[in-house]
């Protein structure tokens, strides 16, 4: 074969493998026509094991999006998705640090959509072994999928199942404890309202102590330093029931 065919059809394969590398790229990153949808409410139910770093859980989450769009965008951190599940769900795809879900077609903008998770959560839930407890920072998106959109808010449901020495405090109000037998199941509830001068994450906060609820009550009370930790899991806390 001469020579300069030779090189020709090197020359092709380069350019081949060229183009095979650039659609890659392209279908790893999030498309344009994902959005992030308006959410209304979430339904948080987590179960964090201080002993070994991790959570599992699951999140219902109601939103609004145009009925013409075909994929959403939630914000998961470095969470590993379990499943997706809803009327309206085709299928679910996890890209760097996002959750695109791709949406059926329908004849309203609300919607609603179940994710299931685990994980270990690198910064945004803090376990602290030595003391027995965990507290989170600044970093939803780190331990519950959501839109972290500093606009977004929503009302919130929080069920903390936890071991029975354990007492849990959150952001909103403790609306009911529940006994498992060798669990507890606190039950917290939030209304959302947007301030400026405070990003989304900043209002999702919990805090797992095996201290006495009334001691994490009145740390809450004398704590006026909102940014320091644990306490900023503190600073949002409302009636405790």
């Amino acid at each position: 074969m001469p020579r300069y065919k030779k090189t020709n059809i090197m020359n092709k394969n380069i350019i081949s493998i060229f183009i095979i590398l650039i659609l890659l790229t392209i279908s790893g990153k999030v498309s344009s026509k994902d959005i992030q949808p308006d959410v209304t409410s979430y339904h948080l139910k987590i179960e964090p094991n201080i002993d070994e770093g991790t959570i599992k859980g699951s999140v219902v989450i109601n939103f609004q999006v145009n009925k013409e769009i075909d994929s959403v965008i939630f914000n998961s951190g470095n969470l590993t998705i379990d499943k997706v599940i809803g009327s309206i769900v085709k299928s679910y795809k996890k890209i760097n640090k996002n959750l695109v879900v791709y949406l059926s077609k329908r004849d309203c903008i609300q919607n609603e959509i179940v994710i299931y998770y685990s994980g270990y959560p690198i910064k945004g839930l803090i376990f602290d072994k030595e003391k027995n407890q965990a507290y989170t920072s600044y970093f939803t998106s780190d331990w519950m999928i959501c839109n972290d959109a500093p606009e977004d808010k929503a009302v919130f449901h929080i069920d903390i199942n936890v071991p029975i020495d354990k007492t849990c405090i959150a952001s909103g109000e403790l609306v009911n404890k529940v006994r498992q037998t060798d669990r507890v199941l606190w039950l917290h509830m939030n209304y959302f309202q947007w301030d400026k001068k405070h990003s989304w994450g900043k209002k999702v906060q919990l805090f797992i102590s095996p201290a006495r609820l009334a001691d994490l009550v009145r740390l809450k009370n004398t704590c006026r330093n909102f940014t320091c930790l644990p306490c900023s899991g503190l600073a949002n806390v409302g009636s405790f029931g």
